[in-house]
């Protein structure tokens, strides 16, 4: 039985026909970046004289053994007797130039004498890429327009409440001085109870009282509710003769808390029978006179009285 001869080797130094190869990007990212990188494939296209076709074992003979690793057949794409494509790639990363080589199967191939080409480094190209940015401590999250709207309309109600509060305080402070031009020598009591007795001289010694005058009566209720105002005005530090019964009311609630719920009644109601006789389209008596005089009486006795308890308390604390 004959014995099958096997392939003999071929040395570098030998003589194959001369073929001229060029590379070309086999993916649309090497086209386009013009980068070739280490292990990724690139297509050779050799063509030259008509010779006998390569076998698909292929491989690169380097006339140079230091440049084994340059580049490396991985499949041979086609192969005719003037033409030849081989899907080839690089493991050593560097700029090739005038690179000798022979591409041979062991019986047939040519020789390249001169090839250039550059691999690119993965390691190299991945340090080129600037590295990813990281927040250093907690992350920092948006904070939505309706959080500051809401904040802000926070923030201006407490402006617009420090603001009215700052103006009472100032408005008062400046009123109180104003009222102290009502100051008389003697105690607010006292000068309220000197006024009365005297308009009380004039309406006893009057005609129109005895003759029941309803107009001269209504000018005497006047005087009344003048100087009962007045009394307020010294001893309350009360607007009274400017003000709405209304409002001398929320005045004394929120700063005479002495003064209960039936003081409060009380002044409410002289202060409403005063303005009613005011503006009145009806005729008085004598005993509306008198009564009206009696019921303010007894409220303004009533307020010196817890008046004078509340600063007893005070001298004792």
């Amino acid at each position: 039985m004959k014995q099958e001869e096997s392939p003999r080797k071929v040395e570098p130094s030998q003589k194959w026909p001369e073929w001229e190869c060029r590379f070309e990007p086999l993916s649309k990212e090497q086209a386009e970046t013009q980068v070739w990188t280490v292990g990724a494939p690139q297509l050779l296209v050799c063509d030259g004289d008509s010779i006998e076709r390569v076998g698909p074992k292929a491989h690169i003979q380097f006339i140079k053994p230091n440049q084994k690793y340059a580049l490396k057949i991985l499949k041979v794409k086609v192969s005719e007797t003037h033409q030849a494509q081989f899907i080839v790639t690089a493991y050593k990363p560097g700029h090739y130039k005038n690179v000798a080589l022979n591409i041979v199967d062991g019986t047939h191939g040519f020789s390249v004498s001169s090839l250039n080409w550059e691999v690119a480094s993965v390691i190299k190209k991945q340090a080129l890429k600037p590295p990813a940015k990281t927040r250093m401590g907690p992350v920092a999250l948006e904070i939505p327009m309706w959080y500051w709207a809401a904040w802000g309309s926070a923030a201006l109600l407490a402006l617009i409440v420090l603001g009215r509060w700052v103006y009472k305080k100032v408005s008062r402070r400046r009123r109180l001085a104003q009222l102290e031009s009502f100051q008389t020598t003697l105690a607010p009591y006292h000068q309220y109870n000197k006024q009365i007795r005297k308009l009380k001289r004039q309406v006893f010694t009057d005609r129109s009282y005895q003759e029941n005058d309803s107009e001269q009566l209504k000018n005497y209720v006047n005087q009344l509710d003048e100087e009962f105002r007045l009394y307020l005005v010294r001893d309350l530090k009360v607007p009274a003769q400017e003000w709405s019964s209304r409002q001398i009311l929320a005045e004394v609630k929120a700063y005479h808390s002495y003064l209960d719920v039936e003081h409060r009644a009380q002044i409410k109601r002289v202060l409403f029978e005063l303005e009613k006789v005011k503006n009145a389209n009806f005729t008085i008596s004598r005993e509306d006179w008198d009564q009206l005089t009696v019921m303010s009486q007894s409220v303004v006795d009533s307020i010196a009285v817890a008046l004078r308890k509340s600063q007893r308390r005070a001298g004792r604390q």
